[in-house]
């Protein structure tokens, strides 16, 4: 039986990038490789149709000084100077602090495919909205 959120992919790539020396055309380049290896895993291995599944990224980092690594969501269509505010918001989020980008390292690129099996949420707000014409509204009392 599928949960909710069933887990069709994840592939990481090692990396050591400062954050504040981030070269975008590399990131964006090992990102496309993931989702590429995601892709096919999720075409050729469960026959499934790639708008039938949620995929996310992600970059792993770590704080110079501390020994966890944190996984922080990257937005799909951000420039260099996004990707380094999520990862600066992230970072801070997760150590209460503030934290010089000459301190975070990337240490891994992730991506992630899920398949969500609930009805999206977009369906069930119209289905609400809309009202049958010529029916009173029905009262369970």
């Amino acid at each position: 039986m599928i949960g909710p959120t069933q887990r069709l992919c994840e592939a990481e790539k090692s990396v050591s990038i400062p954050l504040d020396h981030l070269d975008l055309s590399q990131v964006r380049a090992d990102f496309a490789e993931l989702m590429d290896d995601c892709a096919n895993t999720v075409t050729m291995d469960h026959g499934l149709d790639l708008d039938d599944v949620i995929m996310e990224r992600f970059a792993k980092v770590v704080i110079m000084g501390e020994t966890n690594a944190i996984d922080i969501p990257i937005p799909f269509l951000a420039d260099s100077e996004g990707i380094v505010r999520s990862i600066q918001a992230g970072s801070l989020a997760a150590c209460r602090g503030d934290i010089a980008p000459d301190r975070i390292m990337i240490v891994a690129l992730l991506v992630v495919v899920f398949m969500e099996t609930a009805p999206p949420l977009f369906n069930q707000a119209a289905n609400a909205a809309v009202k049958p014409k010529n029916r009173p509204d029905r009262r369970l009392d």
